[in-house]
Order: structure tokens, then C-alpha cells, then sequence
């Protein structure tokens, strides 16, 4: 402790001798009435006003939060340096500024920023803006980097469309790979976010329809089977799966099982039933 405080105490400036402390009209002297005075407030104006930055800010440290809240806007506004916004976004916690403003050259430092820096609560909303952002360039590439950032947010209807417009859809090897990030997102998503996973949307619809055809087309109806929710909201899976079903021999959910040709049927009253006599011989 003692050597801390000795290292501490060289970077003091040195208490021995005496200092003037002028009040005269130039800007020094006017910094000190102010501070002579308690107004910090105009202590970091003065400051401000002949570029002290340093000084600005400790002294608005000095000052308390709400000066220094004031003063880092006031100094941010004045400055002009290269990264100048990056820091008034760190500092302010404006992330969507980094979003939404960034060159898109520099998708993944924002993305990072993101990941570094975000609350939970809008994470998901800052990755799916940026992601957007990408997409609505128009160019394949960032299309596919868009994807990413629809997989960070957890938005799996807006991964699909994306897919859709940057990947040759009418490929089995490219659904197949687009079927396996869903698939997998979807859960991650049921973890994280308590997705309910039998809501599902028209285009994800499509393309699981799409692929559960393909694997029943290779014999594989078991893991088509897998792959489609068994309550959904999407009529064109509720009647694959029960084309499914039907070729599995399994029973279809919701539906009575079919009457067996045994049942014994109820005649209608008021109808006499066929009564039983002695055979008639032939005369």
C-alpha cells in the first residue's frame, strides 16, 4: 500500500513551493473565479470554449454526472476526428447509431459491437436492422451476410426469405443446407426465447413441405415425418402430414379410428327385423 501510494503521489504535482492563484480578466482567470466560486459549470464552458478538452472533463468529473453527461455531448459535438462517432456511440450507448449509420463495408465491426455491447432486450432488434440493412442493398453477397445476421437475431421467417432471394432455392443440396440452420435455430430459439415451435410461417412452410417431399420421394417418410410439426397453423403441412401418416400406416392425429367391419349396427325402430320360421319343403 505504501508503494502504491508512493507511485501515486509522482504523478501529483509537487506540493512543495506556492502558486499563484490569479484572477485576472485572461481565460485562466476566469477559470479560476469559476472555480474559486463552486461553478463548475462555467469552469468546463471557459475550457471548452479555449479547446482544454483534458481540463473540460475532469472537471466535469468533478461536477458530478449530469455535467459530465452534458459536457461529453458538448465535446463530442466539437470534435471531428475519424473516430469521433464510434466513441460518442460507445459512450452514449447508441448502438442502433452504429447500426444504422456505419459503412456497410464495416457489417461485421458493427455486428461485433452488437454482440459486445447490447442489453438482451435489444439485440435481437439491432441484429435483425443491420441485417435488413444488408438485404435491402441488393447485392447477393450481402444478402448471404444478411442470413447471418437473421440467424444472431433469431428471426428464422426473415432467414428463410433471405435464403430464398440468395441461394438457388430449386437445389436440393442448398435446401437441404437451409433446412439444417433452421432447423437448428428454431431450437436454439425454443431455448433462449420460448418459441412456440409449431408456429410456423408461409414461405418456412413452403420450404419444409419442400424438403419432407424429397426425403418421402427417397423413402425416407420417417424422417420427413420428423421434420414437419405435428400442430401447425399452415394447412399445406397439416396435409402432408397426414399423406405421411396414411403411407406409414400410422394413425392421423384428430381423426376417429375407422369402424371395424364387426361393429354391431342398430336397426331403425319402427322396422321389424326378419323373423326365423320352419324351412318351406319343396311340394
Amino acid at each position: 500500500c505504501i508503494k502504491e501510494g508512493k507511485q501515486e503521489s509522482e504523478f501529483l504535482p509537487s506540493a512543495g513551493g506556492t502558486f499563484n492563484i490569479s484572477i485576472s480578466g485572461d481565460i485562466d482567470g476566469l477559470i479560476t473565479q469559476a472555480l474559486l466560486t463552486g461553478n463548475f459549470e462555467s469552469a468546463v464552458d471557459l475550457c471548452l470554449h479555449d479547446n482544454r478538452m483534458a481540463d473540460a472533463i475532469i472537471l466535469a468529473i468533478a461536477g458530478g454526472q449530469e455535467l459530465l453527461a452534458q459536457t461529453q455531448k458538448k465535446y463530442f459535438a466539437k470534435s471531428r476526428s475519424k473516430i469521433t462517432r464510434l466513441i460518442t456511440a460507445v459512450v452514449m450507448k447508441n448502438w442502433k447509431e452504429i447500426v444504422e449509420s456505419c459503412d456497410l463495408k464495416n457489417w461485421r465491426e458493427a455486428l461485433a459491437a452488437v454482440l459486445t455491447y447490447a442489453k438482451p432486450d435489444e439485440f435481437s432488434t439491432l441484429c435483425d436492422l443491420l441485417g435488413t440493412r444488408l438485404e435491402s442493398e441488393g447485392d447477393s453477397l450481402l444478402q448471404t451476410q444478411a442470413c447471418l445476421c437473421y440467424i444472431c437475431a433469431g428471426n428464422v421467417e426473415k432467414l428463410v426469405a433471405c435464403w430464398t432471394k440468395a441461394q438457388d432455392g430449386s437445389s436440393p443440396l442448398s435446401l437441404q443446407d437451409l433446412i439444417e440452420k433452421v432447423v437448428i435455430l428454431r431450437k436454439a430459439v425454443q431455448l433462449t426465447q420460448a418459441m412456440d415451435t409449431n408456429t410456423v410461417g408461409v414461405l418456412l412452410a413452403e420450404k419444409m413441405s419442400q424438403y419432407a417431399n424429397l426425403l418421402a420421394a427417397q423413402g425416407s417418410i420417417a424422417a420427413a415425418l420428423a421434420f414437419l410439426p405435428e400442430n401447425t397453423n399452415q394447412p399445406n403441412i397439416a396435409q402432408l402430414r397426414d399423406r405421411l401418416c396414411k403411407a406409414q400406416g400410422q394413425p392421423i392425429p384428430g381423426q376417429e379410428s375407422s369402424k371395424t367391419p364387426y361393429d354391431r349396427q342398430q336397426l331403425p325402430k319402427g322396422r321389424p327385423g326378419p323373423v326365423a320360421g320352419p324351412p318351406q319343403m319343396p311340394r
